[in-house]
This record gives C-alpha cells, structure tokens and sequence, in this order.
C-alpha cells in the first residue's frame, strides 16, 4: 500500500495505466511465459537441426533474440501507449486529466511509461538472457548492450511518435505498425530512397549490430553512431513537445507555426545529413538507389513537412482569438508560404553543392551544375505547391475539418499522383496497339514529381503545359478556401450578438 501511495504520488496517471494492465502479478507471468517460451524453441531447435556446436548455436539464438527484442519493444511498446489514449479518449477520462491539475509533461510521463511496464520488464530479461549467450557465442557483451541501449532510445523515439498521434488524432489504430511492416518489405525499398530516414531509423546502427552477432564487424562503435543518436533524441523531443502542447490545448493543433518552423528545419537537416553520408547507407544491391531518386524523395519528404507550419498560420489567422492577440507578420499563411519555399530551395541548392564539394560520382551533380533557369522552375513549382496547400488548409479551418491528417494525404495523392498515373495508363493503352517504346508525354509535369523528374532526368518533355495547370490547380485552392473562409465568417455571430 504504501508503495502504492508512493508511485501514485509521484505520476497518477503512469500508476493507474499500470494497473489497468495488470500491474506487478502480470509482469511477472509476462516475464516467465517469455523464458518458457525460449527454452522450449530452443531445444526444439537444437533437436532438429542438431548444430553440435554450442557456441554457433548461441550466436543464432543471439540474433533471434535480438529481432524479439525489436519487436517487443517498438511493436508492443507503441501500440501499448497508444492504446492507453484511445482508451482514456473513448471513456472521457482525458478530459478529467485535462481539468485536474495534471501538468503536460506530467501526463505525457505517465502515458509513456504507465502502459510499458510488461514491455520494458521483457525487454530487461531479454537484455539478461542475451548478455548470457553473448558469453556463451564468445560474442562481446558490451556490443550487445550498446545495442540494446540504442534500441530504448529508437524506442522512445517511435513510442513518443505513437503518442503524438493517438493525442493528435482521436480515432483511429495506430499506423506504426503498418509503416515498419511496409518498410520491411521489398527489401526495405522506402528507406534507401530517404538517407534521412536511414539516418533518424538508425540503419547504419542496426546493420552494425547485425555483423557484430555473425562476427564479421569492426571494433570500436558504428559509424556516424553519436549523430545516429542525436537526430532519434532530437525527434523524441520534439514529438513529446508537441504530444505536451496538444494534452494542454486539444483545440490547437500539435504545432504552432514556431514549431512548425522547427519541425520543417529538423527535417532539412536530417534529410541533408543523411544525403551527404548516402554512400555509407549502401549495403547491398537492395540499397542500390539512384542519387536522383534519393534527391527527389528528400525534397518531396521536406515538402510534406512545410504543411505542419503552413495549417499552423491558416489556424492562428482564423483563431487568433484563443491567443487574444494578433498574429505577427512571420505568423500569416503568405509569410509562411514564401519562407518555406525560399528555406526549401536555399537548403537543397546548398546540398547539391556539398555533394559537389565532397567530390561524389557525377550522377549526384544535377542541379547545381545547370542554368538558373532549372532552379526558377523549381522554385515556381513549390511556391505553387505550397500556395495550393495553404488553400486547402484554409478550407480545412474553415469548415472545421475533423480528419485533416486524411484530407492532406488525400490532396498530396491526388495532385502528385494523378498525373504520372494518367500518363503510364496512356502508355499502357498505347502499347496494346503499338510496338516500340513509348516515352513520357506533357502530363508527366502537371505534377511536382512528374516536374523534378524532367528537370533532374533532363527528359525530352515540354513542361510549360504542366506549369499552367499546376497554377490552375493553385489558383483554384486559393479561390476556395478563401471563397469559403469568408462566407463562413459572416455567417459567424459577432461577440456582441452571443
């Protein structure tokens, strides 16, 4: 009891999500079914296979264990906080938790670690079972617990992301398991497309700790493995941060444009570094990704990231009454959309300059060494991008859209997808009567994709058509939201008619 009264007092919520799960007799019987479960796999497979060695046996349960371990402690360790809000969001009690007394940080504590209790104990046994087949592989034992000392950090960077958005997000299953699922399939043909995303995932740390188990690593620690660690802590704060201001003010949205301006900001940053250090994320033909392709899934992935400050603006120009002041000049959407166009283009023309200056193969040097003209286009084509979005997003405030996250994705397939769509369907239509090769036609660049390809690629396609109907599409977003915007705020009584 006493106990009791000592952990309550110290995170209420943690204490109680804790229970909720069983509390300490359920750790307990999670942490005896894990070791039943191993001894009795791995004497099975010691009948089968009979190995005869005991040592190369050890060193596979080893890397088994390791791949438990990953999936304990990210799979079960998200989906276990997520949960936990939809739960308190389902039965009200958040909304108690958000008139007592609870600060943000206090709460988001106790999300993170109440609901985790079983997942961290089988993750602390498995740490000890492996540091006892370490001995037994003849496997260095500080390895294995540098590694598993990075996974709890990679963990708390994609259960802080799972959090974020269960707060964010009030319906819905948790998409974290369907995006490693995706990302682990194909040969993991998403993430070599993104260096960023290898640099924030860790895949230079993980491929590490795969040849120090199977003994053919180096010494010493992974490379880049103290900025591997800084980028996971800087988006673990980052997120918490966000999931802190949106327990506080659920009506706001998760960022504000500062933070919006910061989250922008992150990505270019890990997007740049991870593009610099491309060569060492190769590590076998399924990483065998063109330089062109990793630079415009880099500049896509950063422009999908300008929208979180652009909704962010379009929110305080229609809501600045929660703030009871004015929006600064930095805060208006046409402020937001100009410095994040102009962020975008600086940041990528200094990258393709660094690739440059560290002497890559010729195939990384594509933009710089063209004519202004290439990057006038480019920069028409995110301004345009980015103005579209603001007109979506204006729309979206305007009519209080619940699910926004679905209409972003939705406006994002449909401008970017549509078009290379329509015109690989023309291909294949064209085939069925037609022999030979068919190139691309004008409707590849009524996208922003479609546009980077035949600037990157140096394609033999006019893109003046696509330039005109992306302004169209623009225009005609722009009209809406504002056309919409302001019909609705007429119709909104005044404060004096309240």
């Amino acid at each position: 009891m006493i106990v009791a009264q000592g952990f309550d007092s110290i995170n209420s919520i943690a204490w109680v999500q804790f229970r909720l799960l069983g509390g300490w007799r359920k750790i307990g019987l999670a942490c005896v079914i894990y070791l039943a479960v191993f001894f009795v796999v791995a004497s099975l497979a010691w009948q089968v296979f009979q190995p005869g060695n005991v040592g190369l046996f050890c060193n596979r349960a080893l890397l088994v264990v390791g791949i438990v371990q990953v999936a304990v402690l990210v799979m079960a360790g998200s989906g276990a906080v997520h949960r936990a809000v939809r739960r308190d969001h389902q039965t009200r009690m958040m909304e108690s938790h958000r008139l007592s007394p609870i600060t943000g940080a206090e709460a988001v504590a106790g999300y993170l670690l109440g609901p985790t209790g079983q997942v961290l104990a089988v993750f602390v046994l498995g740490t000890i079972l492996g540091v006892v087949l370490c001995a037994a592989a003849g496997v260095q034992i500080a390895y294995w617990l540098l590694a598993m000392g990075y996974l709890l950090v990679a963990a708390a960077m994609m259960a802080s992301l799972s959090l974020l958005y269960a707060m964010a997000v009030e319906r819905g299953g948790n998409p974290l398991p369907w995006i490693i699922a995706l990302g682990s399939t194909g040969g993991f043909w998403l993430v070599p497309a993104l260096p960023g995303l290898c640099l924030m995932l860790g895949v230079n740390v993980a491929t590490y700790a795969y040849r120090q188990v199977l003994g053919t690593g180096t010494t010493g620690l992974p490379e880049h493995f103290a900025l591997t660690l800084a980028a996971e802590i800087m988006m673990t704060l980052t997120w918490l941060l966000a999931a802190i201001r949106k327990f506080r003010w659920p009506e706001r949205p998760a960022f504000g444009v500062a933070s919006g301006y910061v989250l922008l900001a992150q990505t270019l940053l890990l997007s740049v570094l991870g593009l610099w250090m491309i060569e060492e994320f190769r590590a076998g033909p399924d990483w065998d990704t063109s330089a062109d392709v990793s630079f415009c899934a880099s500049v896509l992935l950063s422009l999908l990231a300008a929208v979180v400050p652009i909704y962010a603006a379009e929110f305080t120009r229609r809501h600045g009454r929660l703030d009871r002041r004015t929006p600064a000049f930095w805060e208006r959407p046409a402020s937001v959309v100009v410095a994040a166009a102009g962020l975008l283009i600086l940041c990528w023309y200094l990258a393709d300059g660094a690739w440059t200056h560290r002497g890559l193969p010729a195939s990384y040097r594509g933009l710089l060494e063209a004519d202004a003209r290439r990057w006038q286009i480019m920069t028409a084509v995110i301004l345009l991008w980015l103005a579209g979005t603001a007109g979506l997003c204006r729309l979206m405030v305007a009519l209080r859209v619940q699910r926004r996250l679905t209409a972003v994705v939705l406006w994002t397939l449909f401008s970017w997808g549509l078009p290379p769509f329509v015109d690989q369907l023309r291909q294949y239509v064209i085939n069925l009567t037609t022999e030979g090769p068919i190139g691309w036609s004008i409707v590849l660049g009524m996208s922003v994709p479609g546009t980077m390809v035949v600037l990157w690629r140096e394609l033999d396609v006019s893109i003046w058509p696509g330039l005109v109907v992306q302004v169209a599409v623009a225009a005609v977003m722009l009209s809406c939201g504002i056309r919409v915007d302001r019909n609705r705020f007429r119709r909104a009584p005044s404060p004096g008619r309240q």
